[in-house]
């Protein structure tokens, strides 16, 4: 569009661009969602860990006593650690989803949030269009790099 041209209506159109990229920088909701997903991560890792720690504790055990243990006291006692491993898989590959969904949804209400207000600014300042200026390219960069900050495994 080129200045002083006019929409179908009659009226100059007034165009503006907003760098997405450095708005979701600079929005403190986006740094309080950050650190309370971070926050929330290290915690269940950290309980994550304890659980691996004991089943790794058993498995030493097992190993240690492997030679005064009689066979079926050492099947019984293999069956439990594989039955803690795999409940421990479980409860990991659940909280995974959980938390690529929690990101997801967190992730939604920032940008919501973002957007509503920049359409609130074009409307009460006489913007016909507020457009991104951050190419096709650098959206997608910014999600994985949203993505990946906020993914519990960073």
């Amino acid at each position: 569009v080129e200045a002083g041209e006019k929409s179908p209506g009659g009226e100059a159109l007034k165009i503006g661009y907003v760098d997405m990229g450095k708005v979701i920088d600079m929005y403190p909701k986006a740094r309080d969602v950050e650190n309370a997903l971070q926050k929330e991560q290290e915690a269940k890792q950290k309980e994550m860990d304890e659980a691996r720690k004991k089943i790794n504790k058993l498995e030493e055990e097992l190993k240690a006593q492997e030679s005064v243990l009689k066979e079926e006291e050492k099947k019984k006692k293999s069956r439990i650690i594989e039955e803690k491993k795999k409940k421990w898989g479980q409860v990991f590959r659940e909280y995974d989803l959980e938390m690529r969904n929690k990101v997801v949804e967190k992730q939604k209400e920032v940008l919501d949030g973002i957007r509503q207000a920049v359409e609130t600014f074009g409307r009460e300042n006489g913007y016909t269009f507020i457009l991104d200026a951050r190419q096709r390219s650098e959206e997608r960069r910014v999600g994985k790099e949203c993505r990946s900050r906020w993914s519990p495994y960073h």
